[in-house]
């Protein structure tokens, strides 16, 4: 047996994720989409090969690569992570990124207003 409603397209964020609200994000290379909850947002992040996240902190994160390689540094200590990694980031610590390949990453954050949507056109 079977299921139709399966689909294996290769698209790590499929278009029910991308019809979420975008978030306004201020790093060039960095798109992002947004799950709201009461005091937790959920971001699915793309970020373009190249792009520079620069050192920031902010509430406690939790995230998982799930495509590409994320060169996460978090306090001192550096890391290549690929698909399936996760990291936790606790609040306060400062943390910074480059992305050697594209990514594709999901994000939750401790707090409801880490990230804010676009405004419709």
């Amino acid at each position: 047996m079977t299921d139709s409603g399966v689909r294996w397209t290769g698209v790590p964020l499929p278009d029910f994720i991308r019809e979420l609200p975008e978030i306004v994000v201020g790093v060039a290379g960095v798109r992002g989409w947004l799950l709201q909850g009461a005091g937790r947002q959920v971001v699915y992040f793309e970020l373009q090969a190249g792009t520079v996240i620069p050192p920031h902190s902010h509430a406690a994160q939790w995230g998982m690569v799930i495509d590409g390689v994320l060169s996460l540094t978090i306090g001192k200590e550096t890391r290549d992570l690929r698909q399936g990694d996760s990291y936790v980031i606790p609040a306060g610590t400062a943390h910074s990124a480059v992305c050697p390949t594209k990514v594709i990453a999901v994000d939750l954050f401790a707090a409801g207003d880490r990230y804010r949507p676009k405004k419709n056109p």
